[in-house]
């Protein structure tokens, strides 16, 4: 992709950059025999593990949020998605981390999981939470 510019790629970038400043870490790592290993690399095992602490900068000393923590993991994973088409737009990631919820092909809205005689929703409310995502998994 070297010389192209795209909506994609940025949002790439950020999920990288939103990665180095949860974690402390640089982008990039040399290992041992002079291998590198990238930021993604490193914090996915930790996140299928549901080890999201570890990735936490421990400058920290564990002093954060630990739901922050997480939904800013997923959605830095989320943008570096290898697929470029299954990656955010910027308008969704600045929504979700505003606290909006998260959306994803593989899941499904929460009013849409329950029975439409289970589902008691006033019309006269205005709570977004009716449209809230909830992951299935």
């Amino acid at each position: 992709m070297w010389g192209k510019v795209s909506e994609s790629c940025d949002v790439y970038s950020f999920g990288v950059l939103l990665l180095e400043i949860v974690s402390g870490k640089k982008p990039l790592e040399k290992l041992p025999g002079g291998v590198k290993r990238d930021i993604i690399q490193w914090a996915t095992p930790f996140v299928e593990k549901g080890s999201f602490e570890s990735i936490a900068d421990p400058r920290l000393k564990g002093r954060f949020d630990r739901a922050q923590l997480i939904n800013a993991v997923r959605i830095a994973l989320q943008c570096t998605d290898s697929n470029p088409e299954s990656r955010p737009s910027m308008m969704d990631v600045a929504e979700w981390l505003k606290g909006g919820c998260m959306r994803r092909k593989e899941v499904v809205l929460a009013k849409d999981m329950i029975g439409k005689d289970d589902y008691n929703h006033d019309d006269n409310d205005d709570d977004e939470d009716d449209n809230c995502i909830v992951y299935r998994g």
